[in-house]
């Protein structure tokens, strides 16, 4: 998942410095986790980004192994979503 969902693109840390700088290489970030804000009170969080064919227990499973989420409380997991195109001039 380092090279999808948590690939930690397009990040810049003033405190940390340029992560292209090779100096400050050892100070990349390793994975990120993006989260959007789902409703007004700020209680409910979405992972952006995760979609996934692995079963909910698995997600729960893999997801409290982030640090900050071992005690999360998950509503709602991730499911790939399927497009469907139709040959609407054959149709």
């Amino acid at each position: 998942m380092r090279y999808g969902p948590l690939k930690p693109v397009g990040l810049f840390d003033a405190r940390l410095g340029d992560f292209r700088d090779p100096a400050n290489k050892e100070k990349k970030p390793y994975a990120v986790v993006q989260l959007r804000q789902e409703d007004k009170a700020g209680q409910l969080w979405n992972m952006v980004g995760f979609q996934t064919n692995l079963r909910w227990g698995e997600q729960g499973r893999v997801f409290r192994l982030i640090p900050g989420l071992e005690n999360a409380e998950f509503v709602r997991m991730g499911v790939m979503h399927r497009n469907t195109f139709i040959n609407s001039p054959n149709f």
